[in-house]
């Protein structure tokens, strides 16, 4: 049984006999009986009472009616609305990011975006960087912000964003009145990272090592804001991270400095798992933050 029986059921019900409705459906009379015939074997019920003049619905023909123009409206409902979806681009993107990575946003593209399509939902969820990916490679998000590098051999890499780290200090750390730190400078400092096991955690350590010391003290915390207000009250010292060559921030109570003599990069990319079909909005918000 598909919509189309239903249809030609309802019609034969409308017209009151089966040669009328054949007439009206530019089918066959025979085609249309034995169309008649097979639902009703289908379904294992008599939908008509049969006389030499008219048709009468039985008790099962009433129920299939009322069923029947409730489905062929649901169906009707389902073409319409992926018609409106087709003509006003709407959809949920879910969108996954590294830890950190949300500050860093180009929030004005997004904007833009959610403007130029209103009826396109955007989700957002943070994930620790391995986490990130491992979303990504699950297919429980369409899109990762993630930390690089990325295993080119799972990911499309659609396009990858450099940034520059930067030491945040307490104005009321002596650290924050030199123009650049060294390494060694920050040697006894307590050190303020947001989340765990992240890329950006690893690299710090490795650049820390190669100037001949391991951080004595970390503190890990999962809120941007957090970190802002230790870092002021000089708990400790954490990272800025903005893009290369930009004005850096007026934070209250906190000073931005740039390490010496140190190439010291975070690099968001943006991926999808690699053999995934991606619908056609998902392509256009990656064309549109393409733009970044």
């Amino acid at each position: 049984m598909d919509i189309k029986d239903l249809e030609y059921f309802i019609a034969v019900f409308k017209y009151n006999s089966i040669s009328k409705a054949a007439k009206k459906l530019y089918i066959s009379q025979q085609g249309l009986s034995r169309i008649i015939n097979k639902l009703e074997e289908e379904l294992g019920v008599l939908l008509f009472y049969r006389t030499p003049s008219k048709l009468q619905l039985t008790e099962y023909g009433e129920y299939l009616l009322e069923r029947a123009n409730d489905l062929i409206k649901f169906h009707e409902d389902i073409i319409n609305d992926l018609n409106s979806m087709k003509e006003r681009k709407s959809g949920i993107i879910k969108i996954g990011l590294s830890y950190g990575v949300g500050v860093l946003l180009p929030h004005n593209i997004i904007e833009n975006f959610v403007k130029q399509y209103p009826h396109v939902v955007l989700k957002f969820r943070e994930f620790p960087d391995i986490v990130c990916e491992e979303e990504v490679l699950n297919e429980r998000i369409d899109i990762g912000f993630c930390v690089a590098p990325v295993d080119e051999n799972k990911f499309n890499i659609h396009s990858t964003h450099r940034h520059e780290t930067y030491f945040m200090i307490s104005e009321k750390n002596p650290l924050s009145k030199k123009p650049y730190i060294n390494f060694e400078d920050i040697s006894n400092e307590t050190y303020i990272r947001f989340g765990k096991d992240t890329k950006g955690h690893n690299i710090f350590i490795q650049k820390c090592l190669k100037h001949g010391f391991e951080p004595k003290n970390n503190i890990a915390i999962t809120a941007m804001e957090s970190i802002y207000e230790l870092c002021r009250n000089n708990v400790g010292i954490g990272f800025y991270v903005g893009p290369i060559n930009s004005p850096l921030p007026q934070l209250k109570g906190i000073k931005i400095v740039r390490a010496l003599n140190e190439d010291w990069f975070f690099d968001v990319t943006i991926v999808t798992k690699r053999g995934t079909y991606l619908n056609e909005i998902t392509h256009i918000f990656l064309k549109h933050i393409s733009k970044w």
